[in-house]
């Protein structure tokens, strides 16, 4: 479920490529569902610590052997996958200070959950958009 109190401060292409690779990746694996949270996560006296995003499926999850390995350029189990999609969500995901990880869940499937700070919520004074041209995706 998505808390109407989650919000997002940044390039909404960033956060639509995160968002689109990671949903992508869940409904080419799970069996019948796909789960897409996000919540604020709380902080001292009441205030927003940041913003936790959270995608699972009920696939058969990640290679073991892989796990370890997920977020490098490159790496895939898919016969036709380039191994760039989970690259792209980790590098975005720390451009924005925040982190990302992944596990497999006992009752199948996988899981990645990801949290963003406070400077990545709507309504604070330290939100750095981290645009492409930041990113340096659009050099001539």
């Amino acid at each position: 479920a998505i808390d109407p109190a989650a919000k997002f401060h940044g390039d909404a292409g960033d956060l639509l490529e995160i968002l689109g690779n990671l949903g992508d990746n869940a409904a080419k694996h799970a069996r019948s569902k796909v789960l897409i949270g996000a919540v604020p996560l709380p902080g001292a006296n009441g205030a927003r610590a940041g913003l936790r995003l959270q995608v699972g499926d009920d696939g058969p999850g990640f290679p073991d052997a892989l796990l370890a390995r997920l977020y490098e350029p490159y790496v895939t189990h898919k016969e036709k996958g380039t191994g760039l999609g989970l690259a792209i969500v980790k590098r975005i995901v720390e451009e924005h200070g925040g982190t990302i990880r992944t596990h497999n869940l006992k009752a199948g499937g996988a899981c990645v959950i990801i949290r963003l700070p406070v400077s990545t919520v709507v309504g604070s004074a330290e939100s750095p958009a981290v645009s492409k041209s930041a990113r340096g995706e659009n050099k001539a």
